[in-house]
């Protein structure tokens, strides 16, 4: 199934939601999809009412270092079942980050939890730079290309300036240039032991 849900919760500054929530160990970036697989059965009963009731989700980011609460905004875009199991696999998109203000082991509306959230100011991470190595590309685009850990993720995330994240952005895309430019000099290579 795709496309499964085309409307998306707007978070406002300032405005608390209540949503339900799936707590995992990721960090999703506004426009990072990830494929998840689900196997327990209070997670695929929210699925289900996802489906029936065209709801976005949250997954408050299960992590020691997320000192901040961030989570990301999802929505579905594909379902299917897995084979010979009762899981079933989930693709999400990320449409925007919260900060979890209150976590709820059960939400109101069945056996998963919820929570209240309210939006993650992303306003450092949304300009495209307008010169240097960065050129083109917004703090959250460089942070998908270069693939950044959790951890990374997490820190870039805590940064309240931009010439700081600009600085570390650089650094972090440097070392990832020298690693494709090391794999790529390689890759005829044959090597025998």
């Amino acid at each position: 199934m795709n496309n499964l849900n085309p409307f998306s919760i707007i978070l406002i500054m300032g405005v608390v939601n209540y949503i339900s929530l799936i707590p995992l160990p990721v960090c999703l970036l506004p426009n990072e999809r990830e494929i998840l697989n689900i196997d327990e059965e209070r997670y695929r009963d929210l699925i289900d009412s996802l489906l029936v009731h065209r709801e976005n989700f949250g997954i408050p980011c299960n992590n020691l270092l997320n000192t901040v609460n961030i989570g990301s905004l999802v929505r579905l875009e594909k379902v299917s079942p897995i084979l010979g199991t009762d899981q079933i696999s989930i693709q999400v998109y990320c449409t925007q980050l919260f900060e979890l203000t209150k976590f709820y082991y059960r939400h109101f509306k069945g056996s998963w939890p919820g929570g209240e959230i309210r939006a993650f100011d992303s306003s450092l991470f949304t300009k495209h730079y307008s010169e240097g190595t960065l050129k083109g590309s917004s703090p959250f685009q460089i942070a998908s290309e270069i693939n950044l850990s959790l951890d990374d993720k997490l820190r870039l995330l805590k940064f309240k300036d931009s010439t700081t994240i600009e600085a570390f952005l650089v650094s972090k895309k440097k070392s990832y240039d020298f690693c494709v430019d090391q794999e790529l000099a390689v890759k005829d290579d044959l090597y025998l032991n």
